[in-house]
This record gives C-alpha cells, structure tokens and sequence, in this order.
C-alpha cells in the first residue's frame, strides 16, 4: 500500500505539472461545421468560421445552429471557435452586425473577428475581439493603436517578415496571429480595390472577384506589348510549415490557415501537417515553456501531403525580408503534381478518348487529371480505366489530346481514400491509479489529464460498488487494468500505476469495471467544463476592462491627455487617400474623427476616386519579369535585355491600369 506521504508528494508532482506556458494555437478555416469538426479532430486548437452575413466571403456562410453545435463539439477539447464578422458595414448594416454578434456570443463563439472599427461602438457582449488581417497591419504603430483600442489579438499583414513580425510583438502585449499556409492575396489586405474597380464586387464586402488571378497584358507607353495574356498578378501560396520555430521565436502565438472555400481534403491535410510541426517544436529543445492551446491528442494513419491538395506551387513569401519566384505562371487554378507526358491518344469505339504517357508515377482509376499542350490549353479529365502495365488510361472525355501534352494529377484517387480512412480521432487522455484504501475495505481510484496541452484537472473517485475477494488476483488484476486501458466519451484511459495492499483481489464484474470508467469520463467531462466556463469569465472580465481602457484613451485623446497614436504607412505612404480607412458608416467615421485621424472620405465602395491607388503589393512585376533596376544579383527574367518606356500599365478587356514603383520600399502599386 501506498503511503499517506506518498501519496502526498504525489499529489504535489501532479500539482507541479500545471505551470504557466505560453499557448500555442492551430487555426483551421471551415467552410461549414462538417469541416469544423473534422479540423477539431485533426489537431486544430481553433476554428474560424462565418455566419450568414458580414463574413467578407459570400459563399462561405453558417446558421447560427450550426455554429453553435461546433462550439459544443469543440469545447470538449477546450478548443475555440472563432466567427468572422470581418466585412466594412453600411449604416443599415450597423444594428443588423450587433444583433448577429450577440447571436454568436449566446451560441458560444470565444471570439470575433472584425475588420469595421465602426464595430467597437456598437452595444456588444463581453466576447473578445480580434482585428482582421483587414485592418492593415504591417507596423508597429498601426499594432498599438489597435491595441489601445481594445482588440486583444493582430492577425498581422501576410507580406511582413520574420523581424518586422518580432518588432510588432516586442511592442504589444496582445496576442500574433499570423497566416502560415494557403492562398496568398496579391494585395495587402484591406487595401485592395481591384475587384470593386472592375467588376464592382468589393473584397471589403466579402464579394471578391478574384481579379488578381485574371489574364493581363503587360504594355509599355509607347503602347507595346510585352507580355500577352498572362497571369501576371496571380500569386503562388503560402506554405510555411518549415518554420515554426521562427514564428514562434518572432512572438507568435497562432498559426492560421488559409481556406474558407476550400474542401474538407484541403483542410484536413493542412490541419494534419501543421499540427505534426506544431508537436515538433513542442518536443523539441526550443518547445520548453510553451503548451498547445486545447486539450487532447490525435491519432490517425493518414499522411498528410500538401503536394497533392490544392495548390499553386509553394513560397515562404517575404519571411526572410527577401524576393522571391513568387507568382503562379502557369495557371491560377491548381494543375496538381506533375505526372509526366501524353505519347499518343486516339478515340475509342465507345467514343471516348484514351492516351498513353511516359512516367515513372502510376495512373489509376478515379484520378482527375489535368493535360496541358505547348500553347497552354488545359483539358481537364477523369481517368476512368487504366492499365499500370501499358501505362494507358481510358478517359470520360471525347477530346483527343496532343502528343507530348503534359500531365498533371489534380485529385489523386489514393491519397482520398486514404485520406477519407485515416481513422483520424481525437482523445484526451486521462491517466488513473488504482488505490486501496484501509484493509481491502475500499479503493479508490485517481485521476489526472495528461495531454498536448497542461495537466488541467485531478480529482478522486470513490469506488462505491459492493464487491467480494476475488478467487483469482492475476485474472482480477488483468481485468481491472484492460477495462481502464480503454476509451469512454472523448477520452482514453491508461492505468498508469496499481496499490492492492495484500495477495487478495475484489471481484470486478466487467460491467461493473466499464460502469465506472463511464462514470468517471462523465465526471472529468463536466470538471474540464467547469474550468473552460471559468476560463471564459476571466476571459469576458478582461474583456471589460479592455473597453474600458479604451474609452479612457479615446477620452484621453479629446481632452489633450493621450498622444495620438497613427500608423505610419498612412502619412508617408506615396499616393495615400483617406479612402483607404475603409471608413462606410458613421460610426467608424465617429471613431476616427474622435482619434483625430481625417475622415473626410467614404469608403472606395461608398464613393470611387478616380486614379485610386486600387493595388499595393509587396510583389513587383519588374523584379518577377527580370526589369528591376535595384535588383543587382544578375537573375534573369523573360523580359530581361527587353526596350521598353514606363510608365507600365496592366491591360484586361479594354481596361487600362497605370503600374507605379515605390523602390524605397520595394512595392508596387494598381493605379486606375
């Protein structure tokens, strides 16, 4: 038997197993709460989702049932949602916004995200607010005053490097959330009017129309083509999944995913993959002091591969300050892995098209395919028949293909099926020990999570079931110690240590020893809930005085007690227009005006200017084309040694867009 001060210096271990770490999270995107869930199971300490309306993407909208069922799925793990209300508001709008927000608040949403500062004067429940990649964030002076202003967590601008992140972080106490995988805007983010110029559809709306990933001809001033009918803006996507450590070091502590349209494969494969990095660090000499953001851990036999999800090719961006191969030449639209080549394809007596290929990869029945020729036409194909041996594929299409096409695989058959049969399934574990309590009158048994996350809860259970010797000790001891190595609820048990004072045994029917595991799941179920409920409270109290700070700032400000606080781009900025605050109702134009920040402009959406600056990106098509006179290294673009006269301009049916040059800063600028 285990002594009392055993036990006590147990009990103090596991005491210890609590300490303050910093949080780590994995945020995945879910079109719908299906994928939500799926991400949950993957390894994603948060979820970000929108409702039906303000979302910033039309197609991508939820009930408020439905999010509330994610909620409850995701708390048992102590993971969080977080609802996106990130589109600029109308004045007809304003009410409409707070009422869904409330909405969310009572459905369980942990947090929202905004792009509308008009939002803080809205009459809002205590639930936390994150400022959206929206909002612009790429200095510190922007981080600060959005700060003062109560949001509790940036999620920064994607174009910013690991030093600029560092320095963001090193002067806030919020929290960093940056974007690490998936599509990358060309735009930064919040400042991109392309879409409304062209087609009135406003990004800032939620109704992007994807202008970046059109066709453009490039022209000079003397009206001479030098580029025809290319995707000139269309960027590659973001994969940082090789540095964690760096974000981590650079002070972030959220990990966000791209991919609110995307389906669930995407999701799930990302979700897999960072999760597997996250750990990695985690368990490394670096992880110390840090812990994951939610309970639990994963088991799965899928492989993630983001090769064969969706995807334009792969870039780090500007994280290390510097230029890259960035732009997606081929296609804005995902090719898929590289298969090799068509060597000859004819039509069948059925009518449908078969070709065979030369490869050293395998085709097999089910796999969408892409086939491109030399004047980059796609045809896109299922493989309804294959043969490995001859490598000869059977299609659903009538159309021949060109010998010498080539093929890439854009859904790949196995890695589905797999990917669908990962028995992928999240537990947290919950470790037990056997303790008899006085002459084999009583035991009782002790439990304690253990997990990715802290040690968050212990508690004793009292065996109450009435029970006799057991005739057999080694047939009873084998019982007790299967029935507590097996899963209840969400959880998976291990008996980690065993204290039977004496040679005798109780008898345990199984269903008395299966009983009880259920009961005790129930108990650590509604234990975890009591501390995520607690949890909240503090959360909502710091909430509170949060705003309450902030009304005392903006105060501050009106009285010549506070110094303002202005982000810096904004005032040294070429081409900069009040426009650019996205400022669409009044009381985001209220809220500027009480900064002391001009808002004599509409929103672009509201009020269009001519010659808007309707593009800054840190991407440049002179250094891409090979033209930059800066660039000094001696790579070579297709337009190197090519005469040409600027001002350049972007040209799409019929539409003419002046390309401006800030070389100071290394970006450019869509003037129309």
């Amino acid at each position: 038997m285990l002594s009392s001060r055993l036990l006590q210096s147990r009990r103090s271990k596991l005491l210890a197993l609590n300490p303050m770490t910093k949080e780590l999270e994995l945020l995945a995107p879910a079109k719908n709460k299906e994928i939500g869930i799926a991400a949950i199971n993957c390894g994603a300490d948060a979820v970000y989702i929108a409702a039906e309306s303000f979302g910033a993407r039309e197609a991508a909208g939820n009930s408020i049932g439905d999010i509330k069922e994610l909620c409850y799925y995701a708390h048992k793990f102590h993971a969080k949602i977080f609802v996106v209300v990130n589109t600029i508001l109308y004045d007809n709008e304003t009410e409409s916004a707070a009422k869904l927000i409330w909405d969310l608040y009572r459905a369980g949403a942990d947090a929202i995200i905004v792009q509308d500062l008009g939002v803080l004067r809205l009459n809002l429940p205590p639930i936390p607010l994150y400022a959206s990649t929206q909002t612009d964030i790429r200095d510190t002076g922007k981080a600060k005053l959005l700060e003062k202003l109560g949001f509790s967590r940036l999620i920064v601008a994607r174009e910013l490097s690991l030093r600029q992140i560092a320095e963001i972080a090193s002067n806030t106490d919020v929290d960093i959330e940056t974007f690490v995988h998936g599509a990358l805007c060309v735009s930064y983010s919040g400042q991109c009017y392309l879409s409304a110029r062209l087609t009135g559809r406003s990004a800032n709306r939620g109704a992007c129309a994807q202008a970046c990933r059109n066709n453009y001809d490039l022209i000079d001033a003397n009206g001479k083509r030098l580029i025809r009918n290319s995707h000139l803006l269309s960027l590659k996507d973001f994969n940082l999944s090789r540095r964690i450590a760096d974000l981590v070091k650079a002070g972030v502590s959220s990990f966000k995913i791209e991919g609110r349209l995307k389906n669930e494969s995407f999701v799930k494969t990302a979700v897999l993959l960072y999760n597997s990095r996250i750990n990695d660090f985690l368990n490394s000499a670096d992880g110390a002091g840090y812990s994951r953001g939610s309970l639990g851990s994963i088991e799965t036999t899928a492989q993630p591969n983001a090769e064969v999800t969706f995807n334009r090719g792969f870039t780090e961006f500007f994280i290390d300050g510097k230029r890259g191969e960035w732009r997606s030449e081929e296609s804005a639209k995902y090719l898929g892995e590289y298969i090799g080549s068509v060597v000859s394809s004819r039509i069948n007596r059925a009518g449908f098209m078969e070709f065979t290929y030369k490869s050293s990869k395998q085709i097999v029945n089910g796999d969408g395919l892409c086939i491109t020729d030399s004047k980059g036409n796609i045809t896109g194909i299922r493989a309804n028949s294959c043969n490995t041996t001859a490598k000869q594929v059977t299609t659903t299409s009538k159309e021949i293909v060109k010998a010498g096409s080539s093929i890439f695989r854009n859904y790949n058959f196995i890695y589905e099926k797999q990917l669908d049969k990962g028995n992928t399934e999240r537990f947290i574990p919950l470790e037990v020990t056997f303790i008899q309590k006085g002459e084999c009158s009583s035991f009782k048994i002790e439990c304690h999570t253990q997990g990715v996350k802290r040690s968050v809860i212990s508690f004793i259970y009292n065996v109450k079931y009435p029970f006799q010797m057991a005739n057999n000790r080694e047939s009873a001891e084998r019982n007790i110690k299967l029935q507590f190595s097996k899963r209840s609820c969400h959880f998976t048990f291990s008996l980690k240590e065993f204290y039977i004072n004496g040679a005798t045994l109780p008898f345990f029917p199984i269903s008395e020893l299966n009983a009880m595991r259920n009961e005790i799941a129930e108990i650590a179920s509604r234990k975890l809930e009591d501390l995520r409920i607690l949890e909240k409270r503090q959360e909502e109290e710091r909430e509170v005085a949060r705003r309450a700070r902030r009304d005392s700032y903006i105060k501050g400000i009106r009285n010549g007690e506070e110094n303002q606080i202005f982000y810096s781009q904004n005032i040294t900025d070429q081409r900069w227009q009040p426009y650019m605050l996205n400022a669409s109702n009044r009381l985001s134009k209220g809220l500027y005006s009480e900064l002391g920040i001009s808002s004599s402009a509409s929103s672009y959406e509201l009020s269009p200017v001519k010659e808007a600056v309707l593009m800054r990106t840190k991407y440049c098509i002179k250094y891409q084309l090979g033209i930059c006179k800066r660039d000094l290294s001696g790579r070579k673009g297709i337009l190197s040694n090519t005469d040409f006269k600027e001002p350049l301009f972007l040209c799409n049916n019929e539409k003419k867009f002046r390309l401006v040059f800030d070389c100071s800063k290394c970006e450019m600028m869509v003037i129309g």
